[in-house]
């Protein structure tokens, strides 16, 4: 009996495993809560810039399939259920949907401003030279991922304006932050129970970004806080749902 074309669940799924879907929630809240830190800075009101949202989803998404491109060799190795290695997801159509949402990443970034569009840029070259160069070093690697975080940040600082010193602390515990996680994670395929793990520290990020967003005093600092609690929840329940990769 022949088995039947592939269910809709079974086409989507391996994207939602590539695109590690639970630490998407876990993005908008750091150009939220980098532009509720730049109008503290400056003493201002603004709008929340959406696009450098969206642009930080998108590039985040982006880099994810890079990593897994570039990586697949090792994946071949160490995780062959991973869905480039078993043939889930085909490579042709990841490498197309990687640069397509690299590029609009940058794209939505200039909508915000030609500021955040150099940072969404800077944010891309970070991650190509992070898969290709940096990786290989474990604290040059950590030091990159934890730049390229402070630089979602930054994405939301730039969308509204000038950065003061509560952005430039910020950036700081950021970069000092996912650079720990990071390298924690360095051997994670090697060790069981690591990705895990991992994955629970990333689930709690948005609290970081709630705390920071309430810093801000701004208007609509609790009703973004409490959004990004609510992310938190999400990130959680989605992990659940969706195996670590």
């Amino acid at each position: 009996m022949r088995a039947g074309p592939p269910t809709s669940s079974r086409r989507v799924r391996p994207w939602l495993r590539l695109l590690r879907v639970p630490n998407l929630f876990t993005i908008p809240g750091d150009p939220f809560a980098g532009a509720l830190l730049a109008m503290a800075d400056q003493g201002t009101a603004a709008p929340l810039p959406w696009a450098a949202a969206v642009s930080a989803l998108a590039l985040y998404a982006g880099g994810l399939l890079d990593n897994d491109l570039t990586g697949l060799d090792e994946d071949r190795r160490l995780r062959p259920d991973r869905p480039l290695p078993s043939g889930q997801v085909p490579l042709r159509t990841a490498a197309a949907a990687r640069s397509a949402l690299l590029a609009a990443g940058v794209l939505a970034a200039l909508a915000a401003g030609p500021a955040a569009g150099a940072v969404a840029a800077g944010i891309v070259a970070a991650i190509l030279l992070y898969h290709r160069v940096l990786s290989r070093s474990a604290i040059l690697g950590a030091a990159a991922l934890g730049l390229c975080r402070a630089g979602s940040l930054g994405l939301g600082a730039a969308a509204v304006g000038s950065a003061g010193w509560r952005v430039a602390a910020a950036s700081l515990l950021w970069a000092a932050a996912i650079a720990s996680i990071s390298a924690y994670a360095r051997r994670e395929a090697e060790v069981p129970g690591r990705p895990a793990s991992v994955g629970r520290w990333l689930s709690l990020w948005p609290v970081a970004q709630a705390a920071a967003a309430l810093t801000s005093h701004q208007p609509a600092s609790l009703w973004v806080a409490l959004a990004l609690l609510a992310m938190a929840a999400a990130a959680a329940a989605a992990r659940r749902a969706i195996p670590a990769s």
